[in-house]
């Protein structure tokens, strides 16, 4: 491999971290639309190292991804978009949106989570794709616009932009309460969207998001060989 590829697989990992991080650490508050943090991730174009959309190349991965996960292409298709939409009014980073999806549920919109003791609300159990608690988002999500009621988180698009507002609103607090470091910021993200800390359900999601780099590689180097066969 050329030591410039060498240097964009080493650099993209880099850069795919920075963008998990300070994805969730860009825009303002979750009351109004916010911009989405973009090209950060390098690709090789001759022995020049230049940067690309980090929304497309997300996208292509999720998109493969919910192909193992999801049967009807039509489905896959809503839920790839609600995704899009979700992560640019919310300026929260594709791939964890994805992580939650498929750490949270498998990507089973219909799922009734198991019962667990809320420390103030009592038994309460979590609906849809991202786990949300009714009992602890409801009021936020109907005044925001997104849910009315707690059937309304069956349905995968409005559970997915639910998602995006819950991750929002927990990241802004703890960027102004709890921390700035890029090293701390996702963990307590994580930490405060699943209400406790818990090492196994990080692990999980540090498991589907480390797959999904993975999978990042393995297309760049891909492509590096198609690449490379044309110029043969």
């Amino acid at each position: 491999m050329k030591a410039s590829n060498k240097r964009a697989l080493i650099v993209g990992g880099i850069c795919f971290v920075i963008g998990l991080v300070f994805g969730l650490a860009a825009g303002g508050g979750s009351d109004a639309p916010v911009s989405q943090v973009s090209k950060l991730s390098p690709t090789v174009k001759g022995d020049s190292l230049t940067f690309v959309d980090e929304r497309v190349a997300s996208l292509s991965i999720i998109r493969q991804d919910l192909v193992q996960l999801i049967k009807s292409p039509s489905i896959r298709k809503e839920i790839l978009d609600a995704i899009d939409k979700s992560a640019q009014e919310y300026s929260i980073p594709h791939i964890l949106l994805h992580g939650i999806f498929r750490t949270e549920s498998s990507y089973r919109w219909e799922i009734e989570h198991p019962q667990v003791n809320h420390r103030k609300l009592g038994k309460v159990r979590a609906v849809g794709l991202g786990g949300i608690l009714w009992e602890v988002w409801g009021d936020s999500l109907i005044a925001h616009g997104i849910a009315y009621e707690r059937k309304d988180l069956f349905d995968k698009k409005t559970n997915i932009m639910a998602t995006g507002y819950v991750l929002r609103t927990e990241t802004n607090y703890v960027l102004k309460n709890v921390t700035s470091d890029p090293r701390r910021i996702v963990r307590e993200v994580i930490r405060r969207y699943y209400g406790v800390y818990s090492k196994l359900y990080e692990n999980k999601l540090k498991e589907a998001t480390s797959d999904l780099w993975m999978q990042r590689i393995g297309m760049q180097l891909l492509s590096e060989e198609e690449e490379a066969s044309k110029e043969d």
